[in-house]
């Protein structure tokens, strides 16, 4: 992945791309880069499991892990309560998937709010299940 430095932090100005060592898998004489995607919109960023194993052996205290772990298990016991905290947590997960749903769920809470139909509930329901799924197996918390 290869993103831009559009805030200009790069202080060498006959630097025009950084690669890390890692990035570097063979040598080629080809220079070109080839773009697969551009992000539209900004994604959410997770920590899973590895991550947090090296954040932890590089200094990083446990505690915030798991701090970080009970603010994301408050934020999902109050999807399906309120749904003010839902709308923010839809637009804070970024899942703009292809089914539909994370949009239509957003534009229905915010037009009827408290007025949660069986139907959205179970949507929210389902969405509530499979975070906590993907945090009791890989660790996958939400920054």
């Amino acid at each position: 992945m290869v993103c831009l430095d559009v805030a200009q932090r790069i202080t060498k100005p006959d630097l025009g791309l950084y690669l890390r060592p890692s990035m570097n898998k063979f040598d080629s004489l080809n220079r070109s880069i080839d773009i697969v995607r551009v992000a539209s919109v900004p994604s959410a960023g997770f920590l899973n499991r590895q991550i947090i194993l090296l954040l932890s052996s590089l200094g990083i205290k446990d505690e915030i892990f798991y701090s970080l772990q009970e603010q994301m298990l408050d934020q999902l016991r109050t999807l399906t309560v309120d749904h003010r905290k839902a709308r923010d947590f839809l637009k804070q997960s970024g899942e703009s998937s292809g089914n539909g749903y994370h949009g239509f769920l957003l534009a229905y809470l915010k037009r009827f709010g408290n007025c949660i139909d069986p139907f959205a509930r179970q949507i929210l329901l389902a969405i509530q299940a499979f975070h906590v799924k993907e945090l009791r197996i890989k660790a996958r918390i939400i920054v």
